[in-house]
């Protein structure tokens, strides 16, 4: 039998406050004959339960519902049973985002990535006028970065959030879509 654990069904983000909707398929273990499970822990524990729906497992869960969700990053575990029989289809983290409607304090939904890249540019932006690197008043010292080290700096930064940005694209493309699986 083939290694389910490493198939990827669930998305990388959940929004709360917006409906959850994720359907799959698993040839092997048709859903007629088997239940499907959720847990993910992280800031809250939850558990949800599929339905089944002719030929397919189906988690539908309202916005209301989701609302309730605690932000942060979950581990998540899928797991299929029939009677004391229990396969786990996948594991892998998700997060989830806060509901925006719910906010009422200055928000910055930067991630710390994007926090520490626009900080070394506002560095650099400032230096720009500044010719010493360091410079003595009265016994105390002051030693700036130079700037080919927050060049090389930054250049990994923005290195690291394109990774970033390529993954959160392939993981909102799964929501709210199809996804059927096939065990050979």
């Amino acid at each position: 039998m083939p290694n389910i654990a490493t198939m990827k069904i669930l998305p990388n983000v959940i929004n709360a406050g917006t409906t959850f909707n994720l359907k799959f398929q698993l040839d092997k273990f048709p859903a007629s004959e088997w239940s499907a499970s959720l847990m993910m822990r992280g800031a809250s524990n939850i558990d949800i339960v599929a339905t089944s729906k002719e030929n397919h497992f189906e988690f539908n869960i309202s916005s209301n519902h989701t609302a309730k969700w605690v932000a942060g990053y979950y581990w998540c575990c899928l797991r299929i049973s029939k009677n004391d029989i229990h396969h786990q289809v996948e594991e892998n983290t998700v997060l989830i985002k806060q509901d925006l409607t719910q906010v009422s304090k200055a928000f910055d939904g930067r991630n710390h990535i994007q926090k520490v890249l626009d900080a070394i540019e506002a560095v650099i932006e400032g230096r720009a006028n500044k010719d010493q690197e360091s410079y003595a008043i009265n016994n105390r010292q002051l030693k700036r970065t130079p700037i080919a080290d927050l060049l090389k700096l930054r250049n990994c930064y923005k290195q690291e959030l394109s990774q970033q940005l390529a993954v959160k694209k392939r993981g909102n493309s799964l929501l709210g879509r199809n996804i059927f699986v096939r065990l050979s």
